[in-house]
């Protein structure tokens, strides 16, 4: 199963602001988080997937 992390921790992945991380999924560019309850969780495979993406430019 995949871990799960909260935006705090997608920020210092990405190196990017909460908002930014929001944006990112408002346009598509990254997939939607989880809720689960009152958290919000993205799986790490999107994570790593939206990375990969990255590295391909």
């Amino acid at each position: 199963m995949d871990r799960l992390m909260n935006v705090k921790e997608v920020c210092g992945i990405l190196d990017m602001h909460r908002a930014t991380i929001y944006r990112k999924v408002k346009s598509g560019e990254l997939d939607p988080p989880k809720k689960i309850g009152r958290s919000t969780k993205w799986p790490e495979s999107s994570i790593k997937k939206y990375l990969a993406g990255l590295k391909s430019l």
